[in-house]
């Protein structure tokens, strides 16, 4: 298309000149017809064999473009591989860490369930010192009424003794009674000088009444005490009964417990099992954390290690730019990024820091009436790509395109207006020109 144009160019020129010369001779002489034939076959041999370089130099560029398209899937191959790898170990990290959230929280609920049981224990010991105070006390209660038994029993065989003698003591008081009444009957026909003996066996009797009576009030309330103490001697019973079904039942419990004790124990000794094999799991992640922290920090140093460069920047204008009769160069002075700085605000030229392959891109804003519209993209002073449009109907319009070039350290890449194009541009950045490294070389 390139060497098309210029052909159509130098034809207009020439025409243009033999119009020129029409005009000022008025006509052509019949003699300079022949020489001007020859000028022509000339110009027509010098434009066949520009045409012909032209098409050799477009074949040798779609070569380059053509190998540079197949470095580039080459290096896109070569990113999606570290993608793809960056992902499985990212999934391998998520997996790995909710690997460790799940043993974590197994650990912490067997510890929280050691501590139940271990509080649980602690509770059935209490329970346990309390029933063995319990039994202590009853123990205590059930020996001090033993004690007040004996105590009782004695005072109560002391009383039946007592008694006895009470009885026996009435027997000789019957005797006597019975023997003075004998002497009475006797002495009753004696004379009354026997009288006084009488009225003092009467004393005797009376008084012998009267201890008698004694005897019997004394013998009444030993009888109530007898009473008394055979109902406290009931109750004891009764409360040695409750404490020996409260000792049973204790008894029973602490079976129970025993055995609950004795499940703890396999119970314990299942977790302390499992826990053995939570640990070695553990070290075994650990071990992978381990591996996985060696391989992302070789990427990260890697990735450290590698220059970071991109930039993005528009024209930074509110209007249109040119037509201009040269080539102008672009200028792209509202810098969006420039990270490494390669990028010149003042002159609009990128420089390759470092020897890499790069991608550029850019946009091309128009709203013209009169002229075209287009833009070039350079590789030091060689043309890459050539973009434009003959539309000219005065709506807003956008044309993008974008090329991976490789670089040498010092390269240069920038943007030119092409003769009498036309561009627009406002505060919404219709024009841009960016780019980034994609790897060193």
């Amino acid at each position: 298309m390139i060497a098309k144009f210029a052909l159509v160019l130098l034809l207009v020129r020439c025409w243009t000149e033999a119009s020129g010369e029409l005009s000022q001779d008025g006509l052509v002489k019949q003699s300079d017809i022949p020489t001007q034939l020859r000028e022509l076959q000339a110009v027509v041999k010098k434009l066949g064999e520009v045409a012909v370089r032209h098409t050799i130099a477009l074949t040798t560029t779609e070569s380059d473009v053509n190998g540079l398209e197949t470095r580039l899937r080459a290096g896109e191959l070569k990113a999606d591989d570290q993608r793809k790898l960056a992902v499985g170990q990212t999934l391998r990290l998520n997996s790995v860490t909710s690997d460790m959230r799940e043993v974590e929280s197994r650990v912490e609920t067997s510890e929280r369930q050691s501590q139940q049981h271990q509080t649980k224990i602690t509770q059935l010991g209490m329970k346990m010192e309390v029933a063995q105070m319990q039994l202590q006390a009853s123990k205590k209660q059930v020996d001090r009424l033993q004690e007040e038994n004996t105590v009782q029993a004695t005072q109560l065989r002391n009383m039946e003794a007592k008694l006895k003698a009470a009885e026996n003591q009435l027997e000789q008081v019957k005797t006597v009674n019975e023997a003075q009444a004998r002497e009475l009957e006797e002495l009753s026909v004696k004379s009354s000088t026997t009288e006084d003996e009488l009225r003092q066996h009467q004393t005797t009797v009376v008084d012998l009444t009267g201890k008698v009576k004694e005897i019997q009030q004394e013998n009444a309330v030993q009888d109530q005490e007898l009473v008394t103490l055979n109902e406290r001697s009931n109750i004891t019973e009764t409360l040695v009964d409750e404490q020996k079904i409260v000792m049973q039942e204790l008894k029973t419990e602490l079976d129970g417990l025993e055995r609950q004790n004795a499940d703890q124990d396999i119970e314990l000794d299942f977790l302390e099992n499992r826990s053995n094999s939570t640990d070695v799991q553990i070290n075994e992640i650990l071990s992978d954390m381990v591996e996985l922290n060696t391989v992302m920090d070789r990427l990260i140093k890697e990735n450290e290690d590698r220059p970071k460069v991109a930039f993005a920047a528009s024209l930074g204008i509110n209007g249109r730019l040119g037509p201009y009769s040269s080539p102008y160069s672009l200028v792209y002075s509202r810098v969006l990024t420039n990270i490494g700085n390669a990028y010149s605000q003042s002159t609009g030229i990128f420089t390759a820091p470092v020897s890499g392959v790069y991608f550029f891109r850019f946009t091309v804003g128009t709203e013209t009436l009169s002229y075209s519209s287009g833009a070039i993209l350079y590789k030091n002073k060689e043309q890459v790509i050539n973009i434009f449009t003959h539309e000219k109907n005065g709506q807003l319009r956008h044309y993008s395109s974008g090329a991976v070039l490789q670089l040498e350290k010092g390269d240069t890449v920038y943007m030119k207006l092409e003769t009498n194009y036309q561009l627009y541009d406002d505060a919404h950045n219709h024009n841009i020109f960016s780019g980034f490294m994609l790897f060193p070389m």
